[in-house]
């Protein structure tokens, strides 16, 4: 609501031997420290996501006041501590649904979550990567009445939890909205400086970038049909096939179709520039 508190922060590190996942983890830890500050308690939820992730404001308010057996029966902290929620991907538009589901973000009750629940009696454990890595397998197997505290690499990556799949007759409770940049340069330098870059992302065509950007292609220059052989082929009926809740900016007349005409320009830009001839072997218009 209008008076919720917001906070961004800058997040700077120039070790060199943070790299990859590592760095993604370190800055994620960075959330975590923000919610100690601002007086988090062991009743509170942590939600850890991209800001391309997030639930749908059914399933938050569910979250909030049901009962909940990843917040309130974890066996302190040792059992299934994570919730978490199967979400519908569209790759740079809201018409370019892919057949895959994603699993982010995470949600898990602030008594395990490391630095906010009582570090005097749960175990501590060795993390790799420069203190960011996520708890190894079997951790939970180690004989003690308490479990771990949870770091931000834990949230993303540390298996278990329980996946929230949807209501009756659909099978999501959120959306990643992936790739929805104003252009493809600034998409070319995501690729060329995240966490796992893509080295010649700025020269290559886009295609070859990542099987996710292949199937935007094809949907945005509305070739749909030519995604069936990549490796994530797009919804035949787009946002028909969505059985559950949309978007609430979908459903703002008018966003739909501007935002799969700039989608549509922003490619068609992209492919004179860097002189495209295929993507995954097939031929642009």
């Amino acid at each position: 609501g209008p008076e919720t508190k917001v906070e961004v922060d800058y997040y700077f590190n120039e070790d060199r031997g943070l790299n990859s996942l590592g760095r993604e983890n370190d800055q994620r830890a960075l959330i975590i420290e923000r919610w100690r500050q601002n007086g988090m308690g062991v009743d509170d939820i942590g939600y850890l996501g991209d800001v391309d992730e997030m639930f749908s404001r059914d399933f938050m308010r569910a979250m909030m006041i049901c009962e909940v057996e990843q917040f309130d029966h974890h066996d302190h902290c040792k059992g299934s501590v994570k919730a978490i929620g199967s979400t519908v991907v569209f790759e740079g538009g809201p018409l370019c649904i892919t057949k895959r589901r994603w699993y982010h973000p995470d949600l898990i009750i602030g008594e395990c979550i490391e630095g906010i629940g009582d570090s005097t009696i749960h175990p501590t454990f060795e993390r790799t990567w420069k203190g960011t890595g996520w708890l190894s397998d079997g951790y939970r197997e180690l004989n003690t009445t308490h479990g771990p505290l949870h770091n931000a690499a834990d949230f993303r990556m540390t298996g278990g939890g329980f996946m929230y799949s949807g209501g009756v007759g659909f099978n999501y409770v959120g959306y990643h909205f992936h790739n929805f940049f104003p252009s493809i340069e600034v998409l070319r330098k995501k690729y060329k400086t995240y966490g796992h870059p893509v080295n010649d992302a700025l020269d290559i065509h886009l295609g070859s970038i990542h099987e996710d950007v292949a199937s935007m292609v094809y949907c945005g220059l509305g070739q749909p049909e030519k995604s069936a052989n990549t490796t994530y082929p797009l919804e035949e009926n787009s946002l028909e096939s969505l059985k559950g809740p949309l978007p609430l900016a979908f459903e703002v007349e008018g966003y739909v179709d501007t935002r799969m005409k700039v989608l549509r320009a922003i490619l068609q830009i992209d492919v004179k520039k860097h002189l495209v001839e295929k993507v995954d072997g097939a031929p642009l218009p």
